[in-house]
């Protein structure tokens, strides 16, 4: 939740809809920013806790982008929550592989 809010403006909603499951809402913002956050994150978390002995943190992300939420939010919600568990599933086949 720290790494998360540390990237957060004012303006980004973040809210913890489960144990270690968050939604942001990221308004005026483009695909870009949201996806360069989401790499700002993940970046973070590598670097602060690398020397920790279940490091390194796996965190899975799924987003939806609309111009517009306008009667759309929880389709928007779900897409991104598929979104998050297809991330996860290529994240877990990758580590089988090894």
């Amino acid at each position: 939740a720290k790494c998360l809010k540390a990237f957060a403006d004012k303006e980004i909603t973040l809210a913890r809809i489960g144990g270690d499951e968050f939604a942001l809402l990221f308004p005026n913002r483009t695909v870009s920013q949201v996806e360069e956050y989401i790499i700002n994150v993940q970046e973070k978390m590598q670097q602060d806790y690398e020397d920790l002995p279940f490091a390194p943190i796996q965190m899975s992300f799924g987003y939806e982008y609309s111009n517009s939420s306008y009667e759309i939010m929880d389709q928007l919600l779900n897409k991104a929550d598929a979104n998050m568990y297809q991330n996860k599933r290529e994240k877990k086949n990758s580590l089988e592989v090894r």
